[in-house]
């Protein structure tokens, strides 16, 4: 199912926002969208679509409210269907505004990929990222808490990164994680699914390292010891990177090496990272960069 509600009264928005508004409406009908326009949704309409759990949306469908009115969105909140507050230039002073952690001045630009987008981080789903040859990069889900335990029992998987906290520290954080860093960045680090078996066999992604200069990612990769030398490392790095530039648009991607990590270095410049100082830090990690 795939269906969009929009609560806006129309009588109130001017040329331009109802040709957006039809636009909208027209582009959602030709992705197999429903789309339902009220001034105001009644209770009785929102209580026939009430979503009680994640499964009850199949994999590509969404059900999802955009609102102007405070008392709508807390109506479809309620019955667990994720709101959007749309607040175009008519509405913007209005006196109770919804409350929504989506929020858009125009439904231009606005399409599946993004409506899909929030229907996950509501529901806290993994976003899919990116696909390579052989594998999927997504995001990690509490679902898979056991293989990435089961990943980092290998100590030569440790050898040159931070282990995992304790259990429930650990769980505790990665849950945090998806909450506030993918949300909020839009990326982080990420599992990596061989396509073939499905399995997990590895971590992979960026992270902002440094608050000052957001506009530079740290990648971090591991892959799991049995399939390694098998070119998976090089492969999903190419990868991030290129989606670090042409996605995130991000002015470099910087990688912090141990210097014995030798096949660590060998991705890098491989990547076309050059070391940036001949210094090592407290860890004993020189830094690798690439700028675009």
């Amino acid at each position: 199912m795939r269906r969009i509600y929009i609560q806006i009264d129309e009588k109130k928005l001017n040329r331009d926002e109802l040709e957006i508004l039809e636009e909208f409406h027209q582009e959602m009908i030709s992705c197999g969208v429903e789309v339902i326009r009220r001034e105001h949704f009644r209770r009785d309409e929102i209580l026939e679509l009430s979503i009680k759990t994640v499964e009850d949306v199949d994999k590509d469908g969404f059900v999802v409210a955009f609102c102007v009115e405070q008392e709508d969105a807390e109506e479809f909140s309620l019955r667990n269907i994720p709101v959007i507050a749309y607040e175009p230039d008519a509405f913007k002073n209005q006196a109770t505004p919804p409350k929504s952690r989506f929020v858009v001045l125009s439904l231009e630009g606005v399409d599946c990929h993004y409506i899909k987008k929030v229907w996950c981080r509501y529901f806290k789903r993994p976003w899919k990222i990116l696909e390579t040859d052989r594998t999927i990069l997504r995001e990690i889900c509490m679902e898979d808490m056991e293989d990435l335990f089961s990943m980092y029992e290998d100590p030569q998987i440790t050898r040159f990164m931070e282990p995992l906290f304790e259990r429930e520290e650990e769980i505790q954080y990665q849950r945090d994680y998806i909450d506030k860093v993918y949300g909020f960045y839009e990326y982080g680090m990420w599992l990596v699914i061989e396509k073939s078996s499905g399995a997990v066999i590895g971590r992979a992604g960026v992270e902002s390292k440094s608050p000052e200069d957001p506009n530079r990612v740290e990648l971090g990769y591991m892959i799991r010891r049995d399939r390694q030398g098998q070119g998976y490392a090089s492969e999903v790095c190419e990868a991030i990177v290129e989606y670090a530039k042409e996605e995130l648009m991000m002015e470099s991607v910087c990688a912090r090496i141990h210097p014995e990590n030798k096949a660590s270095v060998r991705i890098a410049e491989k990547l076309g990272m050059k070391p940036i100082s001949k210094t090592a830090n407290e860890n004993g990690e020189i830094t690798y960069e690439i700028v675009f």
